[in-house]
């Protein structure tokens, strides 16, 4: 039995900054990390949706610049785990494409429709309305920042532990291309492509590649099984799925593009389009051992004896105390994962006090993920099996004679999460060598389905 939920908000806020005396306004809280997170120069931040130094900003921010996330390594959201104090990430279990995050001691997941997070994810400025499919592919990224405690006043009210705000680099107008690829075990590597074009009359444009595999570390003795979801709303041509050899791997494609229209010193607009496409395969499942006191332990025994064509991870008396390099997951079959996002940003300057922002942006998302929570796909309803749990005696829970030879299959999960969004924001901002003040506006609508 399925559950369709939906969810669907639309409201109109309008945020405003009061005047700030800046004669001399010192950075109250903020982070200089050491070890290339801040460096020599100047780091230019927008934690108050405006381009400000570090120096300026009076909340506790930690920025994460360009060269300090190629040092990192930081390829995903996952990645930004402890990059910043009191700041974690961590991916929910079961290999689904959701991250939990922990700030300040809140933990952060909010995976229900209609239910609010504690902590603001923001891509160029656009407030990212789902964790379900939060996990991707970091695009060029120019600078992460991470504000740490309330941020309601610029941020909205889903940033009661804090905000995530990811910046992308603009096109710069230089042509050139760079590639980058990792190598490593178990068949695990990554391949990244980069191409600028040069300025050509006020348009200039980027567009980046990465794919990424890995085999995984668990072997699945029941790999080919097949599994028919046509009938899933997720996007995608071909529903007919087979359980992976490797459990624990992923296959992940990403592109973004950006082109940049800036005809003056005074307006620019830019345009950025992300999509990325990526299978995870849930990681391995194993039997530890059975409770033959439990009122299905007899079932297992019942199952292992008439349906293993070899044994399965351990005997009647010594339960499965490591690790196994292999298990009978032939239920599990990849997570589908796949996001698209769309960004114009559009800035005017009036004058060198009053600058005014417009932000456009769409974003969708779909998740498949089939899982087996079992461990012991395969196995068949025997004879045995109906004459000890018949359904005359137990009902649902019992078993009839038209049963016998069918797959058995205790857990087998199959959510779907399919989320959009539609926003836009207005922002005028004023500076004067006295005054600091940011008004704007958003419209946001956005429709959250799970099933």
């Amino acid at each position: 039995m399925s559950r369709l939920l939906s969810y669907r908000c639309r409201y109109l806020a309008c945020t405003s900054l009061a005047a700030i005396t800046v004669l001399a306004a010192p950075a109250y809280a903020q982070d200089e990390a050491s070890d290339g997170f801040s460096g020599l120069g100047e780091i230019i931040v927008t934690a108050q949706k405006r381009e400000q130094s570090l120096q300026d900003v009076p909340i506790a921010v930690t920025a994460v610049t360009q060269d300090a996330l190629q040092v990192n390594r930081v390829a995903n959201v996952m990645d930004l785990s402890s990059l910043a104090p009191g700041f974690t990430v961590r991916q929910s279990i079961g290999g689904s494409a959701i991250p939990f995050f922990a700030m300040r001691g809140a933990l952060i997941s909010a995976v229900v429709p209609g239910v609010d997070k504690q902590l603001s994810l923001n891509i160029d400025g656009v407030y990212v309305q789902g964790m379900r499919g939060a996990i991707f592919e970091l695009p060029d990224v120019e600078r992460i920042e991470v504000l740490r405690g309330p941020q309601g006043t610029l941020f909205g009210r889903n940033s009661t532990a804090g905000a995530i705000s990811i910046s992308t680099r603009d096109p710069s107008g230089k042509a050139g291309v760079k590639v980058g690829g990792t190598f490593g075990n178990r068949d695990r590597y990554r391949f990244r492509l980069t191409a600028d074009t040069p300025q050509i009359g006020p348009f200039s444009a980027y567009a980046s590649f990465m794919h990424e595999e890995y085999r995984g570390a668990t072997r699945n003795v029941l790999a080919g099984q097949t599994w028919d979801y046509t009938r899933s709303y997720t996007d995608s041509a071909n529903r007919i799925v087979r359980s992976p050899k490797w459990l624990g791997g992923q296959k992940a494609d990403n592109y973004f593009v950006a082109v940049k229209f800036e005809p003056s010193t005074r307006f620019k607009a830019t345009y950025k389009f992300d999509h990325g496409d990526n299978a995870v395969v849930n990681d391995a499942i194993g039997v530890l051992g059975i409770d033959d006191t439990a009122f299905y332990g007899p079932l297992w025994r019942l199952l292992l004896a008439g349906g293993s064509s070899e044994p399965y991870l351990f005997d009647n008396n010594n339960p499965q105390t490591t690790r196994p390099d292999k298990v009978y997951n032939g239920g599990n079959t990849a997570t589908e994962q796949k996001q698209t996002g769309h960004n114009l940003t559009a800035t005017f300057e009036v004058n060198d006090q009053i600058s005014i922002k417009n932000i456009l942006a769409y974003r969708k998302a779909s998740i498949l993920s089939v899982g087996n929570t079992d461990a012991v796909t395969g196995l068949k309803i025997t004879q045995a099996i109906v004459d000890r749990y018949p359904a005359a005696t137990f009902g649902a829970s019992g078993f009839t004679a038209a049963q016998i030879g069918q797959p058995f299959v205790a857990v087998l999960h199959q959510p779907e999460f399919r989320t959009k969004q539609w926003s836009n924001e207005l922002q005028v901002n004023f500076d004067s060598d006295f005054v600091t003040m940011t008004l704007g506006g958003i419209y946001y609508d956005a429709e959250d389905q799970s099933n």
